[in-house]
Protein backbone atom coordinates (compact mmCIF):
# COMPACT_ATOMS: atom_id res chain seq x y z
CA UNK A 1 0.00 0.00 0.00
CA UNK A 2 1.57 3.23 -1.61
CA UNK A 3 0.41 5.74 1.23
CA UNK A 4 1.60 8.73 -1.52
CA UNK A 5 -0.66 7.23 -3.96
CA UNK A 6 -3.80 6.80 -1.98
CA UNK A 7 -3.33 10.73 -0.85
CA UNK A 8 -2.23 11.65 -4.65
CA UNK A 9 0.63 13.36 -3.68
CA UNK A 10 4.30 13.47 -4.76
CA UNK A 11 6.56 12.00 -2.25
CA UNK A 12 8.51 15.11 -1.63
CA UNK A 13 5.36 16.94 -0.71
CA UNK A 14 5.19 19.02 2.42
CA UNK A 15 3.36 19.47 5.99
CA UNK A 16 0.77 21.70 4.51
CA UNK A 17 0.46 19.62 1.03
CA UNK A 18 -0.22 16.63 2.93
CA UNK A 19 -2.92 18.13 5.55
CA UNK A 20 -4.94 20.10 2.19
CA UNK A 21 -4.89 16.92 0.40
CA UNK A 22 -6.14 14.62 3.13
CA UNK A 23 -9.02 17.35 4.15
CA UNK A 24 -9.85 17.59 0.78
CA UNK A 25 -10.39 13.73 0.08
CA UNK A 26 -11.73 13.21 3.59
CA UNK A 27 -14.75 15.18 2.32
CA UNK A 28 -15.21 13.15 -0.65
CA UNK A 29 -14.54 9.86 0.94
CA UNK A 30 -16.26 10.24 4.33
CA UNK A 31 -18.89 7.48 5.36
CA UNK A 32 -21.14 9.82 6.46
CA UNK A 33 -21.14 11.74 2.65
CA UNK A 34 -24.01 10.57 0.29
CA UNK A 35 -21.24 8.12 -1.73
CA UNK A 36 -18.91 7.40 0.84
CA UNK A 37 -16.56 5.05 0.59
CA UNK A 38 -15.69 3.69 4.46
CA UNK A 39 -12.34 1.35 3.30
CA UNK A 40 -11.26 3.92 1.38
CA UNK A 41 -11.71 6.68 4.14
CA UNK A 42 -9.84 4.26 6.27
CA UNK A 43 -6.93 3.76 3.66
CA UNK A 44 -6.97 7.84 3.54
CA UNK A 45 -7.17 8.16 7.60
CA UNK A 46 -3.79 5.23 7.74
CA UNK A 47 -2.30 7.48 5.02
CA UNK A 48 -2.44 10.69 6.48
CA UNK A 49 -1.64 9.08 10.31
CA UNK A 50 1.84 8.05 8.90
CA UNK A 51 2.88 10.82 6.55
CA UNK A 52 1.60 13.61 8.62
CA UNK A 53 4.25 12.16 11.65
CA UNK A 54 8.34 13.46 10.83
CA UNK A 55 9.40 9.99 12.17
CA UNK A 56 6.72 7.79 10.75
CA UNK A 57 7.46 9.15 7.77
CA UNK A 58 10.85 8.87 7.72
CA UNK A 59 10.50 5.32 9.14
CA UNK A 60 7.85 4.85 6.08
CA UNK A 61 10.11 6.40 3.33
CA UNK A 62 13.17 4.07 4.34
CA UNK A 63 11.03 0.72 4.14
CA UNK A 64 9.17 1.98 0.83
CA UNK A 65 13.24 2.66 -0.89
CA UNK A 66 14.09 -0.55 0.49
CA UNK A 67 10.69 -2.59 -0.22
CA UNK A 68 11.52 -6.30 0.81
CA UNK A 69 14.59 -6.23 2.47
CA UNK A 70 14.06 -7.03 5.96
CA UNK A 71 16.58 -5.32 8.55
CA UNK A 72 17.11 -6.18 12.33
CA UNK A 73 16.37 -3.93 14.70
CA UNK A 74 19.77 -2.53 15.05
CA UNK A 75 20.02 -2.39 11.05
CA UNK A 76 17.77 -0.39 10.78
CA UNK A 77 18.14 2.32 13.67
CA UNK A 78 21.99 2.13 12.21
CA UNK A 79 20.20 2.73 8.30
CA UNK A 80 17.98 5.53 9.93
CA UNK A 81 20.48 7.63 11.28
CA UNK A 82 22.38 7.65 8.23
CA UNK A 83 19.39 8.64 6.79
CA UNK A 84 18.83 11.67 8.74
CA UNK A 85 22.62 12.74 8.04
CA UNK A 86 22.30 12.46 4.57
CA UNK A 87 19.09 14.31 4.25
CA UNK A 88 20.59 17.10 6.44
CA UNK A 89 23.57 18.05 4.58
CA UNK A 90 23.85 20.77 2.50
CA UNK A 91 24.83 18.16 -0.24
CA UNK A 92 21.47 16.65 -0.28
CA UNK A 93 19.95 20.39 -0.20
CA UNK A 94 21.52 21.12 -3.54
CA UNK A 95 20.73 18.45 -5.44
CA UNK A 96 17.25 18.35 -4.57
CA UNK A 97 17.17 22.16 -5.58
CA UNK A 98 18.87 21.22 -8.94
CA UNK A 99 16.39 18.50 -9.54
CA UNK A 100 13.38 20.44 -8.58
CA UNK A 101 14.68 23.03 -11.09
CA UNK A 102 14.23 20.60 -14.43
CA UNK A 103 11.50 21.14 -16.28
CA UNK A 104 8.58 17.54 -15.12
CA UNK A 105 8.77 16.41 -19.16
CA UNK A 106 12.58 15.98 -18.88
CA UNK A 107 12.58 13.75 -15.71
CA UNK A 108 10.21 11.81 -17.08
CA UNK A 109 11.74 11.06 -20.02
CA UNK A 110 15.18 10.21 -18.01
CA UNK A 111 13.17 7.77 -15.36
CA UNK A 112 11.84 6.21 -18.20
CA UNK A 113 15.02 5.57 -20.02
CA UNK A 114 16.81 4.55 -16.57
CA UNK A 115 13.54 2.13 -15.84
CA UNK A 116 14.93 0.16 -19.30
CA UNK A 117 18.10 -0.34 -18.59
CA UNK A 118 17.61 -0.95 -14.79
CA UNK A 119 15.99 -4.66 -15.25
CA UNK A 120 17.48 -6.50 -12.70
CA UNK A 121 16.48 -5.90 -8.73
CA UNK A 122 19.39 -4.50 -6.38
CA UNK A 123 18.65 -5.98 -3.08
CA UNK A 124 21.31 -4.11 -0.74
CA UNK A 125 22.71 -6.37 2.06
CA UNK A 126 23.50 -3.97 4.45
CA UNK A 127 27.00 -5.37 6.80
CA UNK A 128 29.30 -2.52 9.02
CA UNK A 129 33.14 -3.31 9.55
CA UNK A 130 33.89 -0.47 11.92
CA UNK A 131 37.90 0.85 12.05
CA UNK A 132 37.45 3.28 13.79
CA UNK A 133 40.06 2.07 17.28
CA UNK A 134 42.03 -0.49 14.68
CA UNK A 135 45.87 -0.45 15.63
CA UNK A 136 46.57 -3.20 14.22
CA UNK A 137 46.58 -4.91 10.26
CA UNK A 138 44.04 -7.42 10.09
CA UNK A 139 42.35 -9.34 7.61
CA UNK A 140 38.59 -9.99 7.13
CA UNK A 141 37.17 -12.95 5.03
CA UNK A 142 33.84 -12.57 3.38
CA UNK A 143 31.68 -15.02 1.72
CA UNK A 144 30.30 -14.47 -1.27
CA UNK A 145 27.51 -16.60 -2.90
CA UNK A 146 28.85 -18.45 -6.52
CA UNK A 147 25.86 -16.93 -8.09
CA UNK A 148 26.76 -13.43 -6.42
CA UNK A 149 29.53 -13.38 -8.12
CA UNK A 150 28.41 -14.88 -11.54
CA UNK A 151 25.67 -12.04 -11.70
CA UNK A 152 27.71 -9.12 -10.18
CA UNK A 153 25.31 -8.52 -7.90
CA UNK A 154 25.69 -5.15 -5.81
CA UNK A 155 26.64 -5.27 -2.35
CA UNK A 156 27.23 -2.37 0.03
CA UNK A 157 29.45 -2.82 3.22
CA UNK A 158 29.74 0.42 5.50
CA UNK A 159 33.30 1.11 6.59
CA UNK A 160 32.84 3.07 9.51
CA UNK A 161 35.69 5.93 10.67
CA UNK A 162 36.41 8.33 12.94
CA UNK A 163 35.85 10.39 9.83
CA UNK A 164 32.48 9.27 9.05
CA UNK A 165 30.77 5.79 7.58
CA UNK A 166 31.71 5.03 4.06
CA UNK A 167 29.91 3.13 1.88
CA UNK A 168 31.87 0.51 -0.04
CA UNK A 169 30.19 -0.48 -2.93
CA UNK A 170 30.80 -3.55 -5.25
CA UNK A 171 30.23 -6.02 -7.95
CA UNK A 172 33.49 -7.51 -8.34
CA UNK A 173 35.32 -9.09 -5.30
CA UNK A 174 38.96 -8.72 -5.63
CA UNK A 175 40.73 -8.53 -2.68
CA UNK A 176 40.56 -4.36 -0.95
CA UNK A 177 43.07 -2.79 1.11
CA UNK A 178 42.14 -0.44 3.05
CA UNK A 179 44.63 2.09 4.63
CA UNK A 180 43.81 3.20 8.41
CA UNK A 181 46.70 6.26 8.63
CA UNK A 182 48.57 2.84 11.43
CA UNK A 183 47.59 -0.14 9.72
CA UNK A 184 45.81 -1.91 7.31
CA UNK A 185 42.39 -3.66 6.81
CA UNK A 186 42.26 -6.27 4.01
CA UNK A 187 39.04 -7.40 3.17
CA UNK A 188 39.32 -11.06 1.20
CA UNK A 189 36.63 -12.77 -0.76
CA UNK A 190 35.91 -16.28 -0.82
CA UNK A 191 33.30 -18.28 -3.12
CA UNK A 192 31.05 -20.72 -1.35
CA UNK A 193 28.19 -22.41 -3.01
Amino acid sequence: MDYYNILKISDDCNDEEIKKQYYYLSKIYHPDKFNGDDSEFKRINEAYETLSNTEKRKIYDLKRIFKNVEFTEEEFQYLLSYYHRLIESKEYRLMKLLYNSIPPQLKTAIWNKFKRFNQKKIIPSLQTINIELLNENIIINLGILKENKLLKKLKIILIQTKYGTFPLCLRDYENIHINNINCYLTIKFFIRN
